[in-house]
């Protein structure tokens, strides 16, 4: 995979001073008590879940396969898997935490097939309750409780014949000529495995997110429902923050973290990597396209507009919808 280059040069690139790292020590200490992480027993029970789902998920797909008269080598070779995302990608082990995960399938298994048969499949589940799945979403989404733990499964579907666990859908080519709800869910394991490429130092990145979230969330402006900041940019920010000080510390990360976003000219979107050669030309849906366009024509915005713009920059290297956040 190729690599990536900030989209900004680093401000600093001092190594932390002995007050910094102790002021990190201390501010690690506050927030194990104020936000504790999992137990290694909890751990180890998320991922039994997610094995649980990754093996239900692919022996449906195979039995999608046979129920739609095809031989049984083309069934036991389609495959699937299960990729996750957001917090639970990104390590932060908090207790109360959710799973975002994505069921990646071949071409032969579809999305009425994934609200049709596979939510029934998960409703006769023993261990699963309080499943809704919100098809007309703008992603596609199925919710439930896995026991005590909240899970968000989302379906893309791919354009070949098997699904190896071994699949890539880092690279570019990987979302070409896919349908909109299939680019949406592939773009949150994208974006979390790009921004973990894009971070120089992954823990310190780490620190600083905990840290970020629980501000938003004691301030109440951790919401994208409200035009706030949601779990992806907060990822996002703080990940900006990393590159500006790629050898910080957890302590000076946060304190430059308000330091620079106070001033930000928020008409200048936030991105992670530089914008794409104007001569790119790659294979978009309609609406991405018009998207597309709609981003780099608007010009001088006023009012509203003007209000905190970022881009998913890392997991498709051209213009993503801006996100407007409000006044905080």
């Amino acid at each position: 995979m190729a690599a990536l280059r900030p989209s900004m040069q680093a401000i600093s690139t001092e190594p932390p001073t002995p007050l910094h790292l102790a002021y990190t020590e201390k501010l690690n200490a506050y927030m194990e008590q104020a936000v504790p992480q999992e137990s290694k027993d909890r751990q180890q029970k998320r991922i039994a879940i997610l094995s649980d789902l990754t093996s239900t998920f692919k022996q449906w797909v195979h039995s999608v396969c046979l129920a739609k008269g095809l031989a049984q080598p083309v069934a036991e070779a389609a495959g699937g898997a299960l990729f996750t995302s957001g917090s639970y990608r990104l390590g932060l082990n908090e207790v109360g935490m959710d799973i975002d995960a994505v069921c990646v399938a071949p071409r032969m298994v579809t999305r009425d097939d994934f609200f049709e048969t596979l939510k029934v499949i998960l409703e006769d589940h023993e261990s699963i309750h309080n499943l809704v799945a919100i098809a007309g979403a703008a992603v596609p989404i199925i919710t439930f409780d896995y026991g005590d733990i909240n899970i968000d499964l989302m379906f893309a579907q791919l354009p070949v014949d098997s699904v190896p666990p071994t699949i890539d859908i880092n690279a570019d080519s990987a979302l070409q000529g896919l349908d909109t709800g299939t680019q949406r869910s592939l773009n949150g394991p994208r974006v979390t495995n790009l921004i973990e490429r894009l971070v120089p130092q992954f823990d310190a990145f780490r620190q600083l997110l905990r840290c970020i979230r629980l501000w938003a969330k004691r301030r109440g402006i951790y919401s994208n429902k409200m035009s706030y900041l949601g779990g992806i940019n907060c990822n996002l920010l703080c990940a900006f923050l990393c590159q500006l000080y790629p050898k910080a510390c957890a302590s000076l990360l946060l304190e430059r973290f308000f330091f620079i976003l106070k001033d930000w000219n928020w008409p200048t979107p936030i991105m992670l990597t530089p914008p794409p050669p104007p001569h790119r030309v790659t294979t978009l849906t309609p609406e991405w396209a018009t998207r597309r366009r709609a981003t780099w024509r608007r010009a001088r915005p006023s009012g509203r507009s003007r209000l905190g713009p970022m881009r998913r920059r890392p997991a498709r290297r051209r213009p993503w919808p801006r996100l407007r956040r409000t006044r905080a």
